[in-house]
C-alpha cells in the first residue's frame, strides 16, 4: 500500500480528508487503498484513494489494514450483527450504512430475502465484485439488486447503473414493518425502493394519531406515513405526492393491509398547488405530516432551502386545525435541527400562531450517527403542537 501524506496535525473521528489537504501521493493510483499519515509523520489511517474528487481520501480503518475480500466481508458481517440484534424480527433494514460502518460509500439494504445496494465511492467500485461475493456468502440471497444511479456517483466519476446482478427479482418485493406490510418497487422506486430511515418516527406518528380524525400526509410516496395513520384509526386520510407511480403503489398497499379504502384520498399533484386548493376549498386537518425530499445537497443553496422551508411551513399552517400537529422532516445534511425549526418558527410566526415541541425525531436505528461525522446524522424532524 502506498503512503499519503497530508496537512494538519490530527485527524481523529472524521473519515474524509479532502484533495485540498493533501501534500504527497507517492504512486498511488486512483481506487487504490493507501495509508495515510500527516506531514509529521503521524499515521491516520487506511484509506480509499480518488485525487480525481474533491473527497480524496475516505479512512476505512484506523490500522494498516488492505481493502480486500476478507475485510469487507467482516465488515458487512459486523454490521449485520448489530442490525440484527436492534430489529431481531425485522425482515428489512439497512444493513450497511457508508462511513458509519467503515466500509465508505457503500450502502446495502435488505428487502425480505433479497439484497439492494448502491456504491458511492471509487474506491468500493473497484471491489464491487468482492462486495457481491461477500453479500451471497453471508446471506445466501434471493436476489442482489445493483441501484446505482445516484447524482452522488458524478463526484466520483462514476456512471449510474441499474440492474440485477444476482438470483431472481420479479416486481414489487413484500415486506413487513411494525405490523404493516408494503410491497417495494426496487427497480423503481426512489432511493433503494423504500425510506428505511423513518422506521421508528412512522411508528411515532401511529402513536400520535390515535383518536384523530383528519390526516394529511404530504409528500407521500407508497404509504409509509399513510398507512401508519389508518393503523392507528384515523377516520380519513389525504395522501399528496407527485409521482402517479408512487400513488398507485400507495394504494396498493391498503389494499394489501386490508384497509378501508374509502379512508384514503390520494392526489397526484405538486404540495403547493394541492396546499393552495385546500385553502381555497376550505379543508382542515387534525394532523399534517411533512415528509419532502431533501430542499438541497448543497451549501451554497442552503439559503434559498430554508426559504422553501419556511412557505412550505405556511402553506401547511393554513391547512391545520386549531390546536392541531405537525410532523415535520428534513432529510438534508445541510439543513439542521436549529434550521428546521427556524423555519417552522417563522411560518408560525408569520401566521400569527403559537407551538411548543412535542418531541425530537432522528433517523432510524439501522442508520447510525457516527460520532465526529455529522454529515452521518442527516435526517431530523419534529412534533410540534398548536398551544391552545
Amino acid at each position: 500500500m502506498e503512503k499519503v501524506r497530508v496537512k494538519g496535525k490530527y485527524y481523529f473521528g472524521h473519515p474524509w480528508i479532502y484533495s485540498k489537504k493533501i501534500v504527497e501521493t507517492g504512486d498511488a493510483r486512483p481506487g487504490d487503498s493507501v495509508l495515510v499519515y500527516t506531514t509529521r509523520g503521524r499515521f491516520v489511517g487506511s484509506a480509499l484513494f480518488n485525487p480525481g474528487s474533491t473527497l480524496a481520501l475516505r479512512i476505512y480503518s484506523r490500522s494498516y489494514v488492505e481493502f480486500d475480500y476478507p475485510f469487507i466481508k467482516e465488515r458487512i458481517f459486523r454490521a449485520n450483527e448489530y442490525r440484527a440484534s436492534i430489529y431481531p424480527d425485522a425482515n428489512s433494514y439497512r444493513v450497511v450504512f457508508g462511513e458509519s460502518d467503515y466500509l465508505p460509500g457503500l450502502i446495502v439494504d435488505r428487502y425480505a430475502n433479497g439484497l439492494v445496494f448502491q456504491i458511492l465511492s471509487l474506491g468500493v467500485e473497484r471491489k464491487k465484485k468482492e462486495v457481491i461475493n461477500a453479500l451471497i456468502d453471508i446471506f445466501d440471497p434471493e436476489f442482489i439488486y445493483e441501484k446505482n444511479d445516484s447524482l452522488k456517483r458524478r463526484d466520483e466519476g462514476l456512471e449510474p447503473v441499474k440492474r440485477l446482478v444476482y438470483g431472481v427479482l420479479e416486481g414489487p418485493v413484500e415486506i413487513e414493518e411494525n405490523g404493516i406490510k408494503y410491497f417495494v418497487d426496487i427497480e423503481n422506486g426512489q432511493k433503494t425502493g423504500f425510506f428505511l430511515d423513518q422506521r421508528e418516527n412512522r411508528e411515532i406518528v401511529r402513536r400520535y394519531a390515535r383518536g384523530v380524525e383528519s390526516a394529511l400526509d404530504l409528500f407521500s410516496y407508497t404509504g409509509g406515513f399513510t398507512l401508519n395513520l389508518l393503523k392507528a384509526g384515523v377516520k380519513r386520510v389525504f395522501a399528496v405526492d407527485r409521482s402517479s407511480t408512487a400513488i398507485s403503489l400507495l394504494e396498493e398497499n391498503v389494499r394489501l393491509n386490508g384497509f378501508d379504502s374509502s379512508r384514503v384520498i390520494t392526489f397526484k399533484k405538486e404540495v403547493d398547488e394541492f396546499l393552495n386548493e385546500m385553502l381555497f376549498a376550505g379543508e382542515k386537518f387534525d394532523l399534517v405530516v411533512v415528509d419532502p425530499p431533501a430542499f438541497t445537497h448543497k451549501r451554497r443553496s442552503r439559503e434559498n432551502a430554508i426559504r422553501g422551508y419556511v412557505a412550505l411551513h405556511e402553506g401547511v399552517l393554513r391547512v391545520l386545525k386549531k390546536g392541531g400537529t405537525v410532523f415535520t422532516f428534513s432529510c438534508s445534511q445541510y439543513i439542521g435541527e436549529e434550521e428546521l425549526l427556524e423555519s417552522f418558527y417563522q411560518a408560525a410566526k408569520n401566521s400569527g400562531r403559537e407551538f411548543f415541541i412535542v418531541e425530537k425525531l432522528i433517523q432510524a436505528k439501522d442508520h447510525p450517527v457516527l460520532l465526529g461525522f455529522p454529515e452521518s446524522f442527516y435526517l431530523k424532524g419534529f412534533v410540534l403542537k398548536e398551544v391552545n
